[in-house]
């Protein structure tokens, strides 16, 4: 058989133009063709700064991925999440040198996840470099930024944290910290709107907004964590203010 000689000169092309892997830890050929892409005005990769990620009844998704069986995720730090959304932060920041991220992950969850599980999805994406995060849950669409510790301010006034809780007597209940220390506690309260009504009473006098950060101590399903806080928001100055997990 006759060989063809410009053969290995086409597969050698085609693999040039080959897509990048935008997943794991990329080779150089694939940084070199995203370099190659971004200046010609195309996004390799726009999964980067969009993540999308699926919490349903079965499993947890990355951009259509599976990372890992539902049941399997315990407290806190979820590793696979973790390690793949910090190494999409890391190759974006290598192949967009001295531009911001700002990035905007989708996370969609199951409205009846339990609470704890859902903030450990959350925490799990915004310390890997993707606090402000786009919440679908159920019908529910919310725009919450995560709270991350910053670096100490010598000269910044004292943080303030509203929590908002289920107290063991069932009842709903709010406090003002600063300084990790009381400064108000709400009396034992039924139903969002007097919990919401409270709150708002006590931004009335205050810088706006009246806390730095929302710290949101229930159980239960992750839907109702976030109607409570969607009703506190509707009622007192706190759009947009960080939210966290106790």
């Amino acid at each position: 058989m006759r060989s063809i000689p410009w053969l290995p000169l086409v597969l050698v092309l085609g693999a040039c133009q080959r897509a990048p892997k935008c997943d794991g830890e990329p080779e150089d050929h694939d940084l070199e063709r995203m370099r190659d892409l971004i200046e010609s005005g195309k996004e390799p990769c726009p999964e980067h700064l969009r993540p999308q990620i699926v919490l349903d009844r079965s499993a947890l998704t990355l951009n259509g991925k599976r990372l890992m069986a539902r049941e399997a995720i315990a407290p806190g730090r979820i590793a696979p999440l973790f390690s793949a959304l910090k190494q999409n932060r890391e190759t974006w920041k290598m192949t967009h040198p001295g531009r911001s991220f700002d990035a905007r992950p989708k996370l969609s969850i199951d409205p009846e996840t339990e609470t704890w599980l859902a903030a450990s999805v959350m925490a799990s994406t915004a310390f890997a470099g993707y606090p402000d995060q786009q919440l679908r849950v159920g019908k529910l669409d919310l725009f919450v930024p995560y709270a991350l510790p910053g670096p100490p301010q010598p000269d910044a006034p004292p943080a303030v944290e509203l929590h908002l809780e289920r107290r063991e007597s069932g009842a709903l209940g709010a406090r003002f910290l600063v300084a990790k220390m009381v400064r108000e506690s709400s009396p034992d309260l039924e139903g969002f709107a007097p919990l919401a009504e409270w709150v708002a009473s006590r931004c009335v006098a205050t810088p706006q907004p009246c806390a730095s950060a929302i710290v949101l101590s229930v159980r239960g399903p992750f839907i109702g964590a976030l109607e409570l806080l969607r009703a506190v928001q509707a009622r007192a100055p706190l759009s947009g203010v960080a939210v966290k997990f106790g």
